[in-house]
């Protein structure tokens, strides 16, 4: 007598009957994946635009980078000029000026502290110099010959120091100031004693003087 059940899938490999979830899954895997896969046109679009988005990343990293270190330059150049000119500093270097042709024997303790200060200064300049922290040549046609000049006055005293102190790296760095800049001087000329700078004052100075004469017909601004 026939079996009034009949099984609703075929056996499985392991002579039992396949539940549904494994006949679905049996079924996804003959047909392929379960979702179709993307065209070929447009997986190139997707990887047009994420290659264009690496870029553009890549650019702007760049520019921010740029923009920091012209930052950071602009930072280093604000902090030598305000070391130079601030008026402690004005102040001392007047004292070594007038120690010119004195020996150092003769210095009093001020005025020793007064050189201490300018080799501190001017060797903070020629480390930034040397490393190449700052483009030298703005700087040395501002502080060059300063330098050479009082290297001259207190150099003698300077290097006395070191033979006492056993410490021949002391104001090393002002010491190359000096010498670098010497070797600068002998090479260039800074840009004010150039043609091009003498033009220009030629060209502004008939501008400057018909200026002043167009001031004197205009009326006093009223208050």
């Amino acid at each position: 007598m026939p079996s009034l059940a009949s099984p609703r899938h075929p056996p499985g490999k392991d002579g039992g009957t396949e539940t549904n979830d494994t006949a679905r899954k049996n079924d996804v895997r003959r047909s392929g994946s379960g979702s179709a896969p993307l065209p070929k046109r447009k997986c190139a679009i997707l990887e047009t635009i994420s290659a264009g988005i690496a870029v553009l990343a890549a650019v702007a990293a760049s520019i921010q980078v740029a923009v920091m270190r012209r930052i950071a330059y602009g930072e280093r150049i604000n902090e030598m000029f305000e070391l130079m000119h601030n008026e402690h500093n004005r102040t001392v270097r007047e004292v070594v000026w007038k120690l010119e042709g004195r020996p150092y024997g003769e210095w009093s303790a001020e005025e020793m502290r007064a050189v201490h200060r300018v080799a501190a200064d001017y060797a903070q300049l020629g480390f930034i110099l040397r490393h190449s922290y700052l483009r030298p040549a703005p700087f040395l046609d501002i502080w060059g010959r300063r330098a050479i000049q009082l290297y001259r006055i207190v150099g003698p005293f300077l290097e006395a120091r070191r033979l006492e102190w056993d410490s021949p790296e002391r104001w090393i760095y002002f010491e190359w100031l000096a010498r670098f800049a010497w070797m600068d001087v002998n090479r260039r000329r800074p840009w004010w004693q150039r043609r091009s700078w003498l033009k220009l004052q030629q060209k502004t100075f008939q501008l400057a003087s018909q200026a002043d004469d167009s001031d004197e017909d205009d009326p006093a601004p009223s208050a």
